[in-house]
């Protein structure tokens, strides 16, 4: 661990100041009065060129964009619909630069109502816990090796049909003939987590907590936006349960659980 403490110094300005003034005078000294009037010279005509209009020529050659340049059809991204094992399966054929892009879904909507809150804590546990074979640190040494990096997020939105789409997402990326080794570390987080280190959980939820803690006075306009919302969307009340001021509240109490309560 480094500890690194910075103290303001109230001098340092006026310090800094001086030695700009000191450093102005040795160099004007040195100056004959010739070199001034150069200097002088220079100032004005730079003053002028940046106060004069640009020609008709030289705007001419701004490049802009009209209405008629546009596209008028929407480029539709190319998909191949298939399954494996009974699971649907989604392929992008898309030129990647020899980089595969995988997202795992795992559909939230079986999840009892009460377990909601623990959804996008999960999905940060299934990555940062470790598994039975490797512990926090070795598990984030081979993804950071193997892979392009593996994240976790919770998708809700309202479905077209006029139901609801909620997903707890690990997306990983890695080059093509990393691909296999990237699909092995997603089945060992999802198959072999451990949830049983408390002093990691307890780091991670404090983490969760503090940082929604420190967000709440800056974006406080999207915390009370996201809850008013709640009250006519089925979809943004269960997102206020993910990342809004009930999931603080959630965090707050398991935190007090886990010193309390960790059986």
């Amino acid at each position: 661990r480094s500890v690194v403490l910075l103290e303001p110094d109230p001098e340092a300005r006026e310090r800094t100041e001086a030695a700009e003034r000191q450093r102005l005078s040795t160099a004007r000294a040195g100056m004959s009065q010739d070199d001034l009037q150069r200097v002088i010279d220079n100032m004005r005509k730079l003053q002028a060129q940046q106060d004069a209009p640009d020609s008709p020529e030289a705007l001419a050659t701004i490049p802009t964009l009209c209405l008629a340049d546009l596209d008028r059809e929407n480029t539709l991204i190319p998909r191949e619909v298939s399954t494996l094992e009974g699971v649907p399966v989604l392929t992008h054929d898309l030129v990647t630069h020899g980089i595969v892009y995988l997202d795992v879904g795992l559909n939230l909507q079986a999840l009892p109502q009460q377990y909601l809150p623990y959804a996008a804590l999960f999905g940060r546990l299934l990555l940062q816990m470790g598994t039975e074979a490797e512990d926090f640190a070795k598990l984030s040494q081979r993804i950071g090796r193997e892979t392009g990096g593996i994240g976790r997020d919770t998708l809700t939105a309202e479905a077209m049909d006029g139901g609801m789409a909620t997903w707890l997402l690990l997306s990983g990326k890695a080059m093509v003939d990393k691909g296999q080794e990237l699909l092995d570390i997603l089945g060992d987080v999802l198959l072999t987590v451990r949830l049983d280190d408390r002093e990691r959980l307890r780091q991670i939820v404090l983490q969760d907590k503090a940082a929604l803690e420190s967000a709440i006075v800056p974006r406080g306009h999207g915390f009370v936006a996201a809850r008013i919302r709640a009250r006519f969307s089925k979809a943004a009340w269960v997102g206020e349960q993910f990342l809004g001021v009930d999931y603080l509240m959630f965090l707050r109490s398991l935190a007090e659980r886990i010193e309390a309560d960790w059986p």
